[in-house]
């Protein structure tokens, strides 16, 4: 990890594209499950406010050992949510 200026650029970049992702199956491939999306969108937004959050916010400021298993921990978590996410919005397309 860089810094948290990056890696909060990172989770915003990545949540845009997301809703991005969403906004479009939504308009073109399936236009009638739209609260669908919408609850997948809001999930979206739910997940980067908690995980910017989280990068402000790490355990263990006075051990750099602690707070390198914090940041690996959150990327981690974070990377799992995008997946479960990205399978949803597969699923969706599937319909």
């Amino acid at each position: 990890m860089a810094n948290k200026r990056n890696l909060k650029k990172e989770i915003n970049f990545l949540a845009e594209e997301l809703i991005t992702n969403c906004f479009l199956s939504s308009a073109f491939i399936n236009g009638n499950e739209d609260e669908k999306f919408d609850e997948l969108i809001g999930r979206i937004l739910d997940m980067q406010g908690e995980f910017i959050s989280r990068v402000s916010h790490p355990n263990g400021t006075k051990n750099p050992k602690l707070v390198k298993e914090y940041y690996k921990s959150l990327i981690a978590d974070f990377d799992k949510n995008v997946g479960e996410i990205l399978i949803e919005l597969d699923t969706l397309n599937q319909k």
